[in-house]
């Protein structure tokens, strides 16, 4: 059975007063109250079944921060399907669905909203899906491959050759996004998240990350730091977002396909706050 080690790092920035991003470490995620705290985590993993995720809340204080705990709080439901044997694609859209009339339900206000990205190991490989501008990449023997496509209107510019990568990065509008969970419900509309597969292989490192690190950095800066432990990448990558102006909460959430074949003892997954403190969230 593979083993995973994970890491998730999330600072508010330097602009922010609170921070609306969040993270799912397989089971294990910051409770409401200290999110604004943020931190580096990790954990340890050598289920058959493991999943993992970064949320990115938008409608201004606190509104944003409720709607990303609300999509994380609610991953259990999705990891629990898919540990039953649920099809991706279907266990993804039901949770989708759920967490976006929970978004939408916040108290009756409008403007909350979350992107999501979130990948799903499972023999072999990862299967990503995701909603808005958070972003996941794989780190292959140095290569970085960028494994989802942002939906935002900028994007769609690029894709009809109006604005270059770079030009997009810079561009006003990036942050106007098409998909989301929030997003307004309209009748016969079903909002539908992206959707990949990429293979795994002993050694491959994932990224799962929010705009306020890719906004800060661009894929060679990323390319750069994402190496080593989970841990030590999570917290280099956070950094140097923080160094280059950290003008949004950013979180990093990085994770490692070990060799596999561990003992027993590791099954269940753990979580420890890699900065030293002794703090443990439990289920």
């Amino acid at each position: 059975m593979p083993r995973i080690t994970a890491a998730a790092c999330c600072d508010k920035g330097r602009v922010r007063l609170n921070n609306e991003d969040g993270f799912y470490l397989d089971g294990l995620f910051m409770p409401k109250e200290k999110m604004d705290e943020g931190g580096l985590f990790a954990a340890e993993s050598s289920g058959g079944r493991q999943l993992y995720a970064v949320c990115d809340g938008m409608g201004g204080h606190e509104l944003g921060e409720e709607a990303s705990f609300a999509a994380i709080s609610m991953m259990d439901g999705l990891r629990d399907a898919l540990a039953r044997g649920d099809d991706f694609p279907r266990a993804v859209g039901d949770y989708v669905a759920r967490a976006n009339e929970a978004v939408l339900s916040l108290g009756g206000r409008r403007g909350a909203g979350t992107t999501l990205v979130l990948a799903y190991v499972c023999g072999g490989a990862a299967f990503i899906a995701h909603l808005g501008d958070s972003r996941a990449y794989l780190l292959r023997k140095g290569t970085l491959t960028r494994l989802t496509e942002d939906h935002s209107e900028v994007q769609r510019l690029v894709n009809l050759g109006v604005l270059t990568p770079g030009e997009a990065r810079l561009h006003p509008a990036r942050h106007a996004l098409t998909l989301f969970l929030g997003y307004p419900a309209d009748g016969e509309y079903i909002l539908r998240a992206g959707i990949a597969k990429q293979t795994l292989r002993r050694g491959d490192l994932l990224l799962l990350c929010s705009d306020g690190l890719t906004d800060m950095l661009g894929d060679e800066d990323v390319a750069s730091l994402l190496r080593g432990d989970p841990a030590g990448a999570a917290r280099a990558l956070v950094d140097a977002a923080l160094a280059a102006g950290g003008r949004d909460n950013v979180t990093a959430l990085v994770a490692r396909m070990e060799h596999p074949g561990v003992p027993v003892w590791l099954s269940r997954a753990r979580m420890r706050e890699a900065a030293g403190r002794s703090v443990r969230y439990d289920e």
